[in-house]
């Protein structure tokens, strides 16, 4: 199967690409460190061309309080829906997109935390209606833009998804540590199981609208069950 990873040189990307090759696919990494830009429309839609499948990795990959809002929103949420429209245009059969558990809220302390993490709970918008809202630092004002991107994004392909435009894969990353030091606790997920998880997605059967949560355990609290688009649940 021929692969087009977006972000493919990055920490995430970089891995996914080695297990995809190692599985025997052809692998293009579509990366701004080479100058390849998911908002340049004849650019993207010149690399999807000949791919069978997509993994969407580029984005601002956490909270920076560095970044301004809008390129949360700018490559989090406009740039996937770039991608979504080319992979369309292009007849690929499936896109596999790289979200986070931030689309829940706040990460921290989800292994014992209040609400549990299923793919069919609130997402970070509708927790914080229910509670107070979090005193704005700069990482929390970060944090909020980032996880909103997320829910907006995974919109963005629910859309795609639900009315069969595309075949859709979306899986929620708990923290991946780039170093021996976390900045998190709780769940987390390694780089090497992270890169599994988007190689079998590339690989799964013919669906439509699937979401999965995926970690390094699997405590009760984490439903790796799948959702067809139908209503039902799938194994």
């Amino acid at each position: 199967m021929r692969v087009l990873v977006t972000g493919g040189r990055g920490w995430i990307g970089s891995a996914v690409c080695m297990e995809l090759q190692r599985r025997g696919h052809k692998v293009e990494a579509y990366d701004i460190k080479d100058g390849c830009d998911i908002h340049d429309a004849d650019q993207l839609a010149e690399a999807m061309a000949e791919a069978d499948a997509v993994a969407h990795l580029a984005a601002i990959p956490h909270p920076n309080p560095a970044r301004r809002w809008e390129d949360y929103w700018g490559l989090n949420v406009v740039g996937t829906q770039e991608v979504a429209r080319a992979a369309t245009e292009a007849g690929v059969q499936r896109l596999v997109y790289a979200s986070s558990t931030a689309y829940y809220g706040a990460q921290r302390g989800w292994l014992h935390g209040p609400f549990p993490l299923v793919e069919i709970g609130p997402n970070a918008v509708q927790r914080n209606m229910w509670a107070k809202p979090p005193e704005l630092s700069d990482y929390n004002a970060a944090a909020w833009a980032y996880a909103c991107s997320k829910v907006a994004a995974e919109t963005v392909l629910a859309a795609y998804g639900m009315v069969a435009r595309l075949d859709v894969v979306i899986l929620r990353f708990a923290p991946i540590p780039t170093s021996g030091e976390p900045w998190e606790w709780g769940l987390l997920c390694d780089r090497e199981r992270a890169a599994q998880a988007i190689a079998d997605a590339i690989e799964a059967p013919p669906g439509r609208y699937r979401v999965y949560n995926v970690a390094n355990t699997d405590v009760a609290l984490v439903d790796t069950s799948l959702w067809d688009g139908h209503g039902t649940k799938g194994g």
